[in-house]
């Protein structure tokens, strides 16, 4: 899903939803700020409220080379390695008509 009002956080970038997971991630062309990582966690954690599973908070870096890392809790992904990286997680799945009230709420 792309670009999903969150009441009182603005929009999600993408929200996906794949046999490793539920990953809440944020686009960024060449850096992100304290603030984003923040923000970030806050709307994972809103997700998981309301989806009943781990939702794993992400930025996505267009720009950038090197591999994935964490910092504060957030996953820090360059675009080129983003599918890979995602199915290499072992996170559980969260059913589809769960997405879909998401959708429709």
């Amino acid at each position: 899903m792309h670009d999903v009002e969150q009441r009182g956080e603005g929009n999600i970038d993408h929200i996906v939803s794949g046999p490793t997971g539920v990953y809440l991630v944020e686009t960024k062309a060449r850096g992100y700020r304290p603030e984003q990582l923040r923000k970030a966690k806050r709307q994972a954690a809103r997700l998981h409220d309301r989806l009943g599973v781990w939702v794993t908070p992400v930025i996505c870096i267009d720009q950038r080379g090197g591999e994935p890392f964490r910092h504060e809790r957030v996953w820090v992904v360059p675009r080129a390695c983003l599918l890979d990286w995602m199915l290499e997680q072992r996170n559980a799945p969260v059913p589809n008509e769960r997405l879909a009230a998401l959708v429709s709420s």
